[in-house]
């Protein structure tokens, strides 16, 4: 699809990795975050992102282990604390204004912090 075509690519690291992401629209509008399931990568949101993009900023990530992303070796490099940390590691680079909400007894990690 044509959306595909236009679509930004940028990375960020995150937990000793480096994940990919895709972006379009203007960065101004608001954001929208897309994250793929199994066995998906960034792409399956294309045409979701085209329609979407022309009153947001939408913003679809390769997971951790998926498609452009790094896939560390080791089940423990797969714990939510890692996912979320690469979920607000593309964020923090893709957009400026947002904010990330989760429940601090869910995440023991003391490195993982709210950020607004």
């Amino acid at each position: 699809p044509a959306a595909a075509a236009h679509v930004t690519d940028g990375y960020a690291e995150s937990g000793g990795g480096r994940f990919h992401y895709a972006t379009l629209g203007n960065p101004q509008d608001p954001p929208v975050l897309m994250i793929h399931g199994f066995p998906d990568y960034w792409y399956s949101w294309r045409a979701l992102m085209g329609d979407l993009s022309r009153d947001h900023f939408t913003i679809a990530i390769d997971q951790r282990g998926y498609n452009l992303s790094d896939h560390p070796a080791g089940e423990q490099n797969y714990q939510l604390k890692y996912l979320v940390g690469d979920v607000a590691a593309v964020l923090l680079i893709a957009i400026r204004t947002y904010r990330l909400i989760f429940h601090p007894d869910q995440m023991h990690d003391p490195k993982i912090k709210t950020v607004e």
